[in-house]
């Protein structure tokens, strides 16, 4: 018989996910005026490529070699579960979904050791309406990563620090991330070494035995990251090469955080309104709400702050603010203090909750109109660039040669390689013709290169 807050739990989540895919039906149904889909809308941007890399796995040669920048404990989730499922995609979604569901049992465990149990079944539901929570029904790895990490903290703040180093090593060979769980396990064994009172002597034995075991379980966090190393290397010959493979074809460099909040307030002033909203507006804000909670978080306990902190320089550190919405989504603490907030105030819950669900529904149409909300899946074929002349729809040779012929892009920003530009746009349009055999059309504009590719079941606007 399973528990009661376990079945609160499940139907909290339950019901938000049905909701999610209801919304999702609708608005393709409303905006497109034709039946969706669900497993092609909810298998899309950056999802596609965990599939391949689960059917194919990686490979140093051609344009699926800039997949290494993707960790490989995802797509081997996915491969595990298509030995039994006919679908790679659908076996991605029954991942993330999945492992989206024990990221909430864990998340109210977790709140439940500082929280009664409304307030714990509270910060599920703010998890759960998050405005990017919809990554946690995709078919991306953010619910197996916040699975990993919300069960690593949990078991570490009860001291079962064998489990705790597992999960920690396992985050880590799925998100780069999930390395801020390792000062955060430090600093989580400090403060309860620092609490620990007088003992006997046998009990002192035993607390020497669980230093160890502890000290031991922290040094196992980053090994998933030395795999991820390692598998670089075999198929690379350099332990590295996802750094230059983002810089390459993501186009993002080390830069301090300020570098990426100065350039998206540059893009206030020349982007287009929607985009003012969607792209600059959504990363400042949100990059300043988990600011915000990483600052309070060290008065509710310095564990989570560290992780927060550690993950919050890891993602705003690049030349170009892309995703922060999303990335904020992994700040899993920041669920457990909106519920002590509301805890505190009813009226102030209700508040959250509210605002939660009216930004949830703002960013989840724009997701199945093609948009997707504030771009935070933006393709890494598209950039801000300067050019001229649009580009007509003929063949896809014809295209490349005219792409080919572009001259550099000038006046384009620092932090865009414009010289792998052109690469990656052919990519695309080549992707666009030999897989999905559609028609395509390339416009160009002197702000802002969109590529729009037309189907009768999939229309995505760039």
């Amino acid at each position: 018989m399973l528990k009661k807050w376990i079945l609160e739990v499940l139907a909290v989540v339950l019901v938000v996910k049905f909701c999610a895919l209801v919304l999702s039906f609708s608005a393709w149904l409303v905006l497109q005026n034709q039946p969706a889909d669900l497993l092609s809308l909810w298998n899309r941007w950056d999802a596609p490529h965990y599939v391949d890399i689960a059917k194919y796995g990686y490979t140093a040669v051609g344009e699926q070699r800039f997949f290494i920048v993707f960790p490989p404990l995802f797509p081997l989730f996915i491969k595990l579960f298509a030995l039994a499922i006919p679908s790679y995609e659908l076996a991605a979604l029954l991942v993330s979904n999945l492992a989206s569901a024990l990221a909430s049992i864990y998340l109210f465990k977790l709140a439940r050791l500082d929280l009664s149990e409304s307030a714990a079944l509270r910060s599920v539901f703010y998890f759960c309406i998050f405005p990017t929570a919809y990554f946690l029904i995709a078919g991306y790895s953010e619910s197996l990563f916040l699975l990993l990490a919300i069960s690593c903290i949990y078991y570490a703040r009860t001291r079962r620090w064998t489990l705790a180093g597992i999960a920690g090593m396992l985050a880590t060979a799925t998100r780069l991330t999930g390395l801020a769980l390792l000062p955060a396990l430090i600093c989580e064994f400090l403060q309860q070494q620092q609490k620990q009172c007088d003992a006997n002597s046998d009990a002192k034995t035993e607390e020497g035995k669980e230093k160890w075991v502890a000290v031991i379980a922290i040094l196992m966090t980053p090994l998933g990251f030395l795999a991820y190393l390692m598998l670089n290397f075999a198929v690379f010959g350099d332990a590295f090469a996802f750094v230059s493979m983002e810089r390459e074809h993501w186009f993002k460099q080390f830069a301090p955080p300020w570098v990426g909040l100065l350039v998206a307030i540059h893009g206030i002033f020349w982007r287009e309104p929607a985009e003012v909203v969607l792209v600059c507006f959504a990363e400042i804000f949100f990059a300043l709400f988990a600011a915000a909670c990483t600052a309070y978080a060290l008065k509710f306990r310095i564990s989570y702050c560290i992780y927060m902190l550690f993950s919050l320089i890891a993602f705003t550190s690049t030349a170009f603010w892309l995703s922060i919405p999303r990335y904020t989504l992994s700040l899993f603490p920041i669920f457990i203090i909106l519920a002590s907030l509301s805890e505190r105030k009813d009226a102030a819950s209700l508040r959250l909750k509210h605002h939660f669900r009216l930004i949830f529904r703002f960013f989840h149409h724009p997701l199945h109109a093609g948009s997707l909300g504030f771009l935070i899946l933006l393709p890494n074929f598209t950039a801000v660039i300067r050019v001229d002349f649009p580009i007509s729809n003929t063949s896809y040779q014809a295209e490349e040669t005219k792409i080919k012929k572009l001259p550099d892009f000038v006046n384009s920003p620092s932090h865009f390689p414009s010289v792998n530009m052109k690469n990656s746009l052919i990519f695309q349009i080549k992707s666009v013709v030999e897989c999905r055999n559609i028609d395509f059309e390339v416009v160009c504009s002197c702000k802002i290169l969109l590529v729009r590719t037309y189907a009768n079941i999939i229309h995505t606007v760039f």
